[in-house]
């Protein structure tokens, strides 16, 4: 019995089955290693999913409550604001009236006519607070 595959001997013909073997069985590892390889890329994306779920359930509580305390902030930041001002105002008016009361004290006394200028000049000051 003659082998005849393009007029190769029998150990031509051995040698190309061998060396298409060894392409196999390299094929083969190079197909186990890209799998085990794709194995653990998705093992690890598997994790990495977990985790931002979790962490997606967090930051929408979280958005929530920035968005409650944005609200809150935007309904009591006028009232705070009125309220700042009545101090404001009712600060100037405790200085002015107990300017005023200082000032008729010494107004009224003849010992004191010389802190009359001082009272005027409290008056000035109470009038610049005024514009503050």
């Amino acid at each position: 019995m003659q082998y005849t595959i393009y007029n190769s001997t029998k150990s031509e013909i051995r040698e190309m089955i061998f060396f298409i073997g060894i392409v196999f069985i390299s094929e083969l590892i190079i197909l186990f290693t890209l799998i085990n390889f794709l194995r653990r890329i998705d093992r690890k994306v598997r994790i990495i999913t977990r985790l931002v779920d979790k962490k997606r359930m967090r930051l929408k509580w979280n958005l929530c409550t920035v968005k409650e305390l944005t609200e809150d902030i935007n309904e009591y930041f006028p009232m705070l604001a009125k309220t700042i001002e009545r101090t404001k105002i009712n600060f100037i008016i405790r200085i002015l009236n107990q300017s005023a009361q200082g000032g008729i004290l010494l107004f009224f006394k003849p010992k004191y006519k010389k802190l009359l200028l001082a009272f005027k000049t409290g008056i000035g000051v109470g009038r610049k607070l005024l514009r503050i």
